[in-house]
């Protein structure tokens, strides 16, 4: 079964400002399978990939996860590189 999984942070720079950042992964459901991760790790497999997200390393998952696409939008937000 096919399902995009999301991940979204805020930042609120005042009541009035709020901010969010969202990073999104395409992907199935798959089979469980893995030893890491937390959560539903064990069963999301991203397009493109052989693995689920628990049977990668951190290292290899944080290079395609939903939550870092999102915390790098949320750094680059914060910390423009000019």
């Amino acid at each position: 079964m096919k399902s995009p999984a999301r991940g979204i942070f805020g930042y609120a720079k005042s009541h009035e400002e709020i901010f969010f950042f969202e990073g999104s992964v395409k992907g199935k459901i798959a089979s469980p399978r893995g030893e890491n991760g937390f959560g539903w790790d064990k069963i999301f497999q991203a397009d493109g990939f052989s693995k689920t997200f628990a049977e990668m390393s951190l290292e290899e998952k944080n290079k395609r996860s939903m939550r870092r696409i999102a915390l790098n939008k949320l750094k680059e937000f914060l910390w423009p590189k000019n």
